[in-house]
């Protein structure tokens, strides 16, 4: 019997992806990170490498045998691609909700994004550049979350804003709404937040949108 279900990380070679891994490691929770290159995803204990493509549905399948938590932070890669159109996150999830649907898993957190928000935030980059000229990747990440909220799954999607590197892992969260911080985190304080809903289920059904408290606090 196991202690803890197993959770299957997609985009397991994503810097938010590896910081989630060394946490679940460190807690000895038994967990499948999953790649389209398993050779690129560090070796850690308790952690078991597959290879899997989430456009690849056959692959996808084969990846996440034995899970029973899928934890997607998979995504396009780089500024520059995040200015493009790309139905990665669309045409992804319906093979994920797919394969889940296949193998009885029934436990979904997804990582979209509070660009989704057509709300202004205090973070004048964010606001006026960065989320005008990547419209078509928060259009994409939007039908995403359409997809996921209409399927029967025990689903939570965390909507974090820009991420940044650093060692600070506060943060705040509000449900459907923007928190009052800076409108950035960063990606060992997102990994944290996924640390916490895994381990619950007091966000089942829910759509969470993050930031950082220390940088809430500090401003205030």
């Amino acid at each position: 019997m196991k202690n803890h279900p197993t959770v299957g990380v997609l985009g397991a070679t994503s810097p938010t992806g590896e910081a989630l891994l060394q946490k679940l490691s460190a807690q000895g929770r038994e967990s499948i990170a999953i790649a389209r290159q398993k050779e690129k995803i560090k070796d850690l204990e308790h952690i078991t490498r597959r290879s899997g493509d989430v456009r690849d549905r056959d692959s996808l399948k084969k990846a996440l045998e034995g899970v029973d938590i899928v934890v997607g932070i998979f995504g396009v890669s780089g500024l520059k691609n995040a200015f493009r159109a790309t139905d990665l996150y669309s045409e992804g999830i319906k093979n994920v909700l797919a394969v889940m649907g296949e193998l009885d898993i029934k436990r979904l957190i997804m990582v979209s994004s509070s660009g989704v928000l057509n709300a202004p935030s205090g973070n004048f980059v964010w606001t006026y550049i960065i989320r005008p000229y990547c419209w078509r990747m928060y259009a994409d990440f939007s039908q995403m979350e359409l997809l996921i909220t209409e399927a029967p799954l025990d689903w939570t999607i965390v909507r974090p804003p820009q991420l940044v590197g650093g060692e600070d892992e506060s943060y705040a969260w509000k449900v459907d709404a923007l928190p009052d911080g800076p409108n950035k985190i960063t990606r060992k304080a997102l990994a944290q937040s996924l640390v916490e809903i895994i381990q619950g289920d007091t966000f089942s059904r829910k759509r969470l949108t993050i930031d950082s408290y220390f940088y809430e606090k500090k401003g205030s």
